[in-house]
């Protein structure tokens, strides 16, 4: 049986980083939903704060350039906006179930 998962959409840049720095216990992933170049550039601002959250980027477009940027944000997974939806969701569910698995992993001794 898996929790339920709540959702949290941040709007801009500025709301994000603030998300980011708060402590992130319950956060299970960011989706990073990219509109445009202008979008990418803010985001990269702010890697450091992603560092070590799993990130699922969804670019505009399949330019070079704009695959190359999306990657330095260092996603688990990268999709299109104009791909299939389903692909998110099926990796977002498998986070949430390893991440489920994780912690009703007894210690050991």
């Amino acid at each position: 049986m898996n929790p339920k998962v709540a959702i949290t959409v941040c709007c801009s840049p500025v709301e994000l980083s603030e998300r980011l720095k708060r402590p992130r216990f319950d956060l299970l992933a960011v989706v990073l939903l990219v509109a445009d170049h202008r979008d990418l550039s803010d985001l990269l601002a702010l890697c450091d704060l992603l560092w070590d959250a799993r990130v699922v980027v969804i670019l505009p477009n399949q330019e070079n350039e704009t695959l190359i940027k999306g990657h330095r944000l260092r996603p688990r997974f990268l999709a299109y906006v104009d791909g299939k939806a389903g692909d998110v969701s099926q990796v977002l569910t498998k986070m949430n179930s390893t991440s489920v698995r994780a912690c009703h992993t007894p210690w050991m001794s």
